[in-house]
């Protein structure tokens, strides 16, 4: 899969909270994925590192 596959897709990332979760999530969206949803379950993520703008919900 080459690096321009990712523009206008719907793209899930689990762990996406995290240090290289976020940093991941942060690439895709520069490569203009469509959307971009974070699946994580907060056991090593922090509130911070969850990029401005974005919509988010702890559970």
């Amino acid at each position: 899969m080459d690096i321009e596959d990712y523009e206008g897709k719907v793209v899930l990332v689990t762990g996406g909270a995290g240090c290289i979760g976020t940093n991941l999530c942060s690439k895709l969206a520069e490569l203009n994925a469509e959307k971009v949803i974070i699946l994580d379950d907060s056991s090593s993520a922090y509130e911070w590192n969850i990029p401005e703008g974005v919509y988010w919900q702890w559970e």
